[in-house]
């Protein structure tokens, strides 16, 4: 935990991981969170996920992203990516 940007690391967070290519050209690729899955379509539900790369695969890499709100602290929370086109 304590590798990740602004996580306490005493607190437990609600995360993912998956393998992505890192150029999709014409695609960005956001995480989202939210208390509830209505919210993930709100303005700043990408603002409470932060991101960090675990492993370089050449073309890929392993990403990990994870909600910023301590599962201690919110009753529910969910993450999702959301594939858009620029």
């Amino acid at each position: 935990m304590s590798s990740r940007l602004g996580a306490d690391p005493a607190k437990q967070y609600l995360s993912m991981t998956a393998t992505i290519r890192k150029a999709i050209s014409g695609m960005t690729l956001t995480g989202q969170g939210a208390p509830s899955p209505t919210l993930l379509d709100a303005p700043g539900a990408a603002d409470a996920v932060a991101s960090r790369a675990l492993v370089d695969l050449g073309d890929f890499e392993e990403r990990e992203w994870f909600y910023t709100v301590p599962v201690d602290e919110s009753d529910t929370g969910f993450l999702r990516l959301q594939l858009s086109e620029e």
